[in-house]
């Protein structure tokens, strides 16, 4: 039998509904478990549900174009996180639970009104990359 493909959309939704009390289905606790990537970029997403967390082997987030104001500490509990793509949204400033990423490797705060970053005694070791640029009136 072949398994069911979900969209980066449909995951963000069921996010949602999670949010609000949903149980998912076996089914979807598995998807939510093995997805790796999600890309909502352009979205115009108001916010990230704390049940991202539900997103367990997830290396690569990307929030990009989206006029999302703040991220849930919940961000923190995906262990696996390598990428986290921030560039375009209204973020003025990251949750302190950011250190947290372990595994964090690139950081893409492109045009995001973040005008400091938390302190990370590990991002020195494990982050790569780290874009930011201010926008040109």
């Amino acid at each position: 039998m072949r398994k069911k493909e979900w969209s980066n959309r449909a995951v963000y939704d069921l996010l949602i509904l999670i949010e609000r009390g949903y149980g998912p289905t076996d089914e979807e606790r598995e998807m939510l478990d093995s997805r790796e990537n999600l890309n909502l970029a352009n979205k115009k997403l108001q916010m990230m549900p704390r049940s991202i967390k539900q997103l367990r082997s997830l290396r690569k987030l990307d929030l990009s174009g989206n006029p999302i104001t703040d991220l849930p500490d919940e961000l923190a509990e995906l262990e696996h996180l390598e990428v986290l793509e921030l560039s375009e949204t209204q973020i003025p400033r990251l949750p302190d639970s950011v250190c947290r990423l372990w595994s964090l490797k690139v950081l893409n705060l492109k045009y995001a009104p973040i005008r400091e970053l938390p302190i990370s005694p590990h991002w020195g070791a494990t982050l790569a990359s780290l874009r930011s640029e201010e926008r040109r009136v």
